[in-house]
Order: structure tokens, then sequence, then C-alpha cells
């Protein structure tokens, strides 16, 4: 018999033909063998993706149940510089499962800002982003500070808008600052209006108190961060500013544990504008 070929029998190709065309004939099996176990390695890959998905899926509503229930505090502070008032306020627990995420909620938050300032006459593009009317949000997360859970220690900066990008602001950052935050008894702080002199914002068990910060101005922020750790007796965590967000430059970071930044858009100088020069959480259990 001249000539040479194959046949495909299920995933196993069987090699008939004379010698001549025998190595051609091998060289065409094995690819074809390969070819089809591969397809049955994509097929049983994309199914398994597929479950893993549906499950993943079912059970986001069970997993947001177990993290409101033990990990959220349903609540945040919202801090008036100008007045130089504090209120506690709740969590809407609607508005959480909707907007999912420390970044979620501040958005929302962001857009009722506007809405308000649209009622007063004040269009967004006319907000000023080194201006007393920009807001100023410190948000966590529902699994911040969960132990095994993925990316536990990041929380979330924004800002109504950027110095930077005339846009909203956003920057984030890890460390402990965030999980701290969240033991101190509270998911989230709003920060608006404008201080006449420096300060800073003291959260612990529970409780807010804003402090005189003229000894801190101009500093950089490691010795800022030494200082209010000391002043707590340690353990606690300080985000703050340096000579950068002072003098408002537009790429200003806000830094917790001396080297982690929340370091886009410009947020450190919103806290320039507003004279705070940092704040500091303490946990609410002792480590």
């Amino acid at each position: 018999m001249r000539g040479g070929g194959v046949i495909l029998i299920g995933p196993i190709p069987i090699v008939f033909g004379d010698s001549k065309y025998a190595s051609l004939s091998l060289i065409l099996a094995i690819i074809l063998m390969l070819l089809s176990i591969a397809l049955i390695l994509i097929s049983g890959a994309i199914s398994t993706a597929i479950h893993i998905g549906k499950y993943i899926f079912f059970q986001i509503k069970d997993l947001w149940v177990v993290l409101w229930q033990e990990v959220i505090w349903a609540k945040f502070w919202k801090v008036n510089l100008s007045e130089g008032s504090i209120k506690e306020l709740p969590i809407d627990e609607e508005i959480a499962k909707k907007y999912l995420g420390g970044k979620g909620y501040a958005v929302r938050l962001l857009y009722d800002y506007l809405v308000e300032y649209e009622k007063l006459g004040i269009a967004p593009e006319d907000i000023d982003p080194l201006g007393e009317e920009n807001v100023l949000i410190f948000a966590t997360g529902p699994a911040t500070g969960v132990m095994g859970f993925p990316e536990p220690g990041r929380y979330h900066v924004m800002t109504l808008r950027s110095p930077l990008t005339g846009g909203i602001g956003s920057a984030n950052s890890g460390g402990r600052f965030g999980p701290y935050m969240k033991f101190a008894g509270y998911d989230m702080i709003i920060v608006e209006g404008k201080s006449e002199e420096p300060v800073y914002l003291e959260v612990v068990d529970g409780s807010a108190e804003i402090k005189c910060a003229k000894d801190l101005w101009g500093k950089n922020t490691f010795d800022t961060t030494k200082i209010l750790t000391k002043r707590a007796g340690g353990n606690c965590s300080v985000a703050c500013i340096g000579p950068a967000g002072e003098n408002l430059v537009h790429i200003a970071c806000i830094i917790n544990e001396e080297h982690r930044a929340a370091g886009r858009t410009g947020v450190g100088a919103v806290m320039g504008v507003e004279k705070a020069q940092g704040n500091r959480s303490k946990r609410l259990r002792e480590a």
C-alpha cells in the first residue's frame, strides 16, 4: 500500500501506511493527539471555572451577612473643622450593600455632597479642590482588619475634587492604619471644612477628639509619626502629611507607618488646606 495517514479514534490516533511515510504519519499522529488532549484540558478548565464562579456568586450574599454582623461597626465620624464639631452617624446598610466596599460607599457620599452643593447653586466645576468646600474621606471596607482575608490592611482616601486632576480624588494605602481605624470602632471618617490652625484627629476606643497640632506643623512625616505615637503610648497608627501637603503641592501624599503612602491625586494637599495635620487611631482592643 502506498501513502500513509492516520485514523483518529477518541483522543488516540492510530498510524497506518508503509515505512516511507511512517515518520511523517507518526509526527502528524502525535500532533493530533496533543491537540486532542489540549482540547480536553481546556474544556475541563472552562467547566471548572464555571462551577467555581457559580459557587463564589452564590456565597457572596452569605459572606456579606457574616462580614456585616461580625466586622462592620456600622458607624462613622463626620468631622467639621470649621465648626470644630464631631458627629457620629450610622452606616446605611442598604447603601453599603449597593455600593460595595469603603471606596464604593465613599463615592456615594461624595455624590450626596454634589447634590447638596447643586441645591445651593454650586456646580461641580465651581468647587475649588483647594477650597473649604472640598471633602476628605478615610474609608475602610467590610474585610479591612479581617485575619486571613486577602489584602485586609487596605484603606481608601477619597476627595470631592482632586487638586491634581480636577476630578474625583482617589488614593489607597496599606499598613496598620485601616485596621486600627476599624479596631478603634469606626468604618469611616469624613473631614469637611477648614481649621484656622493646624490640628489632628485622635480616635481612641470609640471616641474622637480634635487636638492642636501647632507643634507638628513644618515637621516631616517621620517626626510627626514618632511624636504622635509616643503621645499615645504606642499601639497606634498615624496617617499624616509633611511639608509637601502643608504647602499644597498637587502630588502630596498622606503617609502612614512612615513609609506607606496614599499617593494618588494629591489627597495630601487637601489635608494641608484643611490644616489637618494627621489622624491617630488607637486600637479598641489592646494587642
